[in-house]
C-alpha cells in the first residue's frame, strides 16, 4: 500500500514564502506590530517583511498573512474569525519541502511499490519521491469504467489507456486520443496568494512537496474517491456523481440562465456562477463551451473566446487560465 500522506495542521499557517523558510512562530512582540518588521525579527524569517507586515496584530501571534478575508490562520491573534477556506488536511501553508515525510525518495519507478506509486519529481530541487499513482478509490465503481481498476485502494491504469486523471498522480492530466492517453504533468506550482490556480483547481499542499495546482472534480461513486475535503453527489442532476467541495449550489438549478455550480479556486467553495459543471454546451451560457478542462471526465463551462479552454492545450507544466482567473485580476488569459 502506498503511505498515507500525514495531515497537515492549519496553526500558525505563513501564506506568503519568507525566503522559503519555515512557517514563522510567533514573535516576542506582545503588541501590535503597526508593520514595523524589526518586532519579526525572532520569527524564523530572516525579519523578511512580507507577509508578516501586512497587518497589525492585536494580539502577541503574528498572523503573517495578508488579512483579506482568504487566509486566516485560526489562531492568528488578529481578532478575526477564522475562515475556512481550505481542507484541514492541505492548508496552503510556506515550509512544505522541509516538512517531514513518509514518501520514500527515488530514482525510478522499480523502487516504488507498482503500480499504485510512481516516482515523481518533488519540485523541492532534484528530489524525487515515490507517490500515489492514482486517485484513492473504494472500489472500481471509483476509477473509470473500463480503463480503470481499483488495485490496492487506488485507481490504476487496465492497459496502456489512462482512462482519465483518475489514473495519474494529483497534478496530472490523462490526455491524448482515446486508447492511447497518457498521464502528462500539469503540476503548476502556487503559493495561493500571487500565484493561483485557475477555476476549478486548488492549490494543494501535501508534507515533502512544494504546493501545486490540482483539479478538484472527478466522477466518483464514494467520497473515498475525492480529495481535499471534497464530496461526492450529483450536483448538476444528470444522474452521475462528481468530487465538490462544500457550498450551497446544488442539486437545484442556478437563478441565472447559464449559470451552473463552479469551484472558486481561492475560497475553494462551490457556488453558481458561468464557469460551472456542465453535460453539454447547451447548458452553458452564451459564449461559454462545456469542455473537459483538467482530463477528470468532468466537464467545465468556458468561454470560447478565449485562447485555450482546457489544459490540455497547453505545454506541459502549465495550465489554462481566463483573463482574470484564479484571482489574479490583472493576469492575461492564456497557457501559464
Amino acid at each position: 500500500m502506498p503511505d498515507a500522506e500525514p495531515p497537515i495542521d492549519r496553526v500558525a499557517v505563513d501564506a506568503v514564502r519568507d525566503n522559503t523558510q519555515p512557517p514563522d512562530v510567533a514573535p516576542p512582540d506582545g503588541e501590535a506590530d503597526g508593520g514595523d518588521a524589526a518586532l519579526d525579527a525572532a520569527s524564523n524569517d530572516g525579519g523578511d517583511a512580507s507577509g508578516d507586515t501586512s497587518v497589525i496584530d492585536s494580539g502577541p501571534m503574528d498572523s503573517a498573512i495578508t488579512d483579506s478575508g482568504v487566509f486566516d490562520a485560526p489562531n492568528a491573534g488578529d481578532g478575526a474569525a477564522p475562515d475556512v477556506i481550505l481542507p484541514p488536511d492541505d492548508v496552503m501553508r510556506l515550509g512544505f519541502c522541509e516538512m517531514s515525510t513518509t514518501m520514500r525518495t527515488c530514482a525510478m519507478d522499480s523502487e516504488c511499490d507498482r503500480p499504485v506509486e510512481r516516482c515523481l519529481p518533488t519540485g523541492c530541487g532534484a528530489t524525487r519521491r515515490c507517490q500515489r499513482a492514482g486517485r484513492r478509490c473504494r472500489d472500481s465503481a471509483d476509477c473509470a469504467s473500463g480503463t480503470q481498476t481499483c488495485t490496492r485502494g487506488v485507481c490504476v491504469a487496465s492497459g496502456a489507456d489512462c482512462g482519465d486523471s483518475r489514473a495519474c498522480p494529483d497534478g496530472y492530466g490523462c490526455e491524448g486520443a482515446a486508447g492511447s492517453r497518457t498521464c502528462v504533468d500539469r503540476r503548476r506550482n502556487c503559493d495561493g496568494t500571487t500565484v493561483t490556480c485557475p477555476f476549478g483547481g486548488v492549490c494543494r499542499g501535501v508534507a515533502g512537496l512544494a504546493p501545486f495546482c490540482t483539479g478538484v472534480t472527478s466522477r466518483c461513486s464514494s467520497d473515498v474517491g475525492c480529495v481535499l475535503g471534497s464530496s461526492c453527489r450529483d450536483v448538476d442532476g444528470d444522474g452521475l456523481r462528481e468530487c465538490v467541495p462544500s457550498g450551497p449550489c446544488g442539486p437545484g438549478p442556478c437563478a441565472m440562465p447559464g449559470d451552473r455550480c463552479e469551484i472558486l479556486p481561492v475560497d475553494y467553495f462551490l457556488v453558481c456562477g458561468p464557469r460551472g459543471i456542465c453535460n453539454s454546451t447547451s447548458g452553458c451560457g452564451a459564449g461559454y463551451e462545456c469542455v473537459d478542462v483538467w482530463s477528470s471526465g468532468v466537464s467545465e463551462c468556458r468561454p470560447t473566446a478565449e485562447p485555450c479552454r482546457t489544459n490540455a492545450m497547453c505545454p506541459p507544466g502549465q495550465l489554462c487560465y481566463e483573463a482574470g482567473g484564479g484571482g489574479v485580476p490583472a493576469a492575461p488569459a492564456g497557457c501559464r
